[in-house]
């Protein structure tokens, strides 16, 4: 009994990691590249100025 339950988390663990990398993606990649949109606003922003929306 406790096989089987112990299979079927184990099936259920991939499940969810396929699930969670369909729906958020990498999440580190994903940081990394808002960091780097982060620094080149805040250079441009030191630079030329931002609009409101930036």
């Amino acid at each position: 009994m406790a096989f089987v339950l112990q299979e079927k988390l184990r099936g259920l663990k991939v499940r969810l990691k396929d699930w969670s990398m369909v729906e958020f993606g990498s999440v580190d990649v994903r940081s990394k590249k808002l960091v780097d949109e982060i620094q080149v606003l805040d250079i441009r922003g030191e630079t030329l100025g931002l609009a409101n929306h930036e």
